[in-house]
């Protein structure tokens, strides 16, 4: 994660979506404790970039992977899962109020999937998120009781003979 922000602040956003394919004409909308964020970002960061997929609110990704073994390398997002390979589904949402954050995360596969998750908050300090592996062709749901701006998700692997890992 360090390494993904330091990136971000020694780099120009143009310069990087010449080589990459960023996010154009994004609109951030959160809805804050006693006020709301409401952004229209022309150009912003690359969904996937070194392994780690970032995900905002209102996005729902459908995440192409190339599997090595029990790992997992994400190297495309698209809108569908409209493929005949497995896709992992990721999707952030405001809930409740429309304050706390939703992340649901689906996994295709015939094996738990365990991934690694950090937010960023709107001070730009990056926090650890526990998570639980997700059951095979199932869904999981983490929320947090505050808006967040920004999810990051990484280590993606498949846990063959486990039932469940949680990280606390």
């Amino acid at each position: 994660m360090e390494r993904l922000l330091t990136y971000r602040d020694n780099n120009a956003l143009e310069e990087v979506c010449w080589d990459l394919v960023c996010r154009e004409d994004f609109e951030l909308y959160l809805k804050l404790p006693e006020d709301e964020l409401d952004i229209e970002l022309p150009l912003f960061w690359p969904a996937i970039h070194d392994g780690t997929v970032s995900l905002m609110p209102g996005e729902t990704y459908y995440l192409a992977m190339e599997r090595e073994g029990n790992f997992l390398t994400p190297i495309s997002v698209h809108a569908d899962d409209d493929a005949d390979a497995p896709r992992v589904r990721l999707s952030m949402r405001q809930i409740g109020d429309g304050v706390a954050t939703m992340v649901s995360i689906q996994n295709p596969y015939e094996y738990p999937l365990k991934l690694h998750a950090h937010v960023i908050d709107f001070e730009s300090q990056i926090f650890p998120i526990s998570t639980c592996s997700v059951a095979p062709d199932s869904v999981t749901f983490s929320s947090l009781a505050h808006p967040i701006p920004e999810y990051f998700f990484t280590h993606f692997r498949l846990l063959p003979g486990v039932r469940s890992v949680c990280d606390y």
